[in-house]
């Protein structure tokens, strides 16, 4: 390699990756800002507390990596993920969660999220995670990756004419235990009427009259 090559390639190699923070909770951005400030190889350019105005400034940056937490108020992180994805398609887009949801997590790897971390990690690990991205790696917490995989193996156990969603399974695993639906609805810190909405989906897909039925035909039950 002459000289000058060289050269170039170990400016390349040394070259700071930008990052902006899109979280609404003040304690956890501050955080995230100082983990980002203290990494040599990092660079902060911008943290915002809404998506309403990281969709508009987002495309602008152009940063290289975007921490987008999932459950923002008003436009949802899912929802700036979905606009941003075609726009900044260079761009690692990794979620952030502070409590699993299986579907939530699944949907925003379908829209293009480049990986999945809980807030519970500390700023280092974080770092260390987008650090991975960067390499070409998934960053995604043990946790969750754990969740993705038993969501795999849930999807595959019913016919593909009637796969059911995560949600979908979890409201079942409840029904089997013999839950009414208002227990079911605190165990998953879901509503009575989305885990009637739920079961009315499984009884659909799995072609069931009834909840023995439905039990049965999802294999919860022999």
């Amino acid at each position: 390699m002459r000289p000058e090559d060289w050269q170039r390639f170990e400016s390349a190699s040394q070259m700071k990756r930008t990052v902006s923070i899109v979280e609404d909770h003040e304690g956890i951005r501050n955080d995230l800002a100082l983990a980002v400030r203290r990494s040599r190889d990092l660079e902060l350019i911008s943290a915002y507390s809404d998506a309403e105005t990281a969709v508009k400034r987002l495309p602008v940056e152009r940063p290289h990596v975007v921490l987008l937490d999932i459950n923002l108020p008003g436009l949802s992180g899912l929802d700036l993920l979905r606009y941003a994805r075609p726009l900044l398609p260079d761009a690692l887009m990794i979620m952030l969660t502070i409590r699993m949801d299986p579907e939530a997590i699944v949907t925003a790897l379908k829209a293009g999220a480049d990986g999945y971390l809980l807030k519970q990690s500390s700023g280092r690990k974080m770092m260390e995670e987008v650090r991975r991205a960067i390499s070409g790696e998934t960053p995604m917490s043990g946790a969750v990756a754990r969740l993705v995989i038993q969501s795999f193996h849930m999807t595959r156990s019913v016919p593909a004419q009637c796969a059911l969603s995560v949600r979908e399974h979890q409201v079942l695993d409840e029904l089997a235990k013999g839950k009414s639906h208002d227990e079911i609805a605190t165990a998953l810190t879901i509503s009575k009427n989305t885990v009637s909405s739920h079961l009315q989906s499984c009884y659909r897909k799995l072609h069931a009259n009834e909840k023995l039925e439905a039990l049965r035909k999802a294999g919860k039950i022999t």
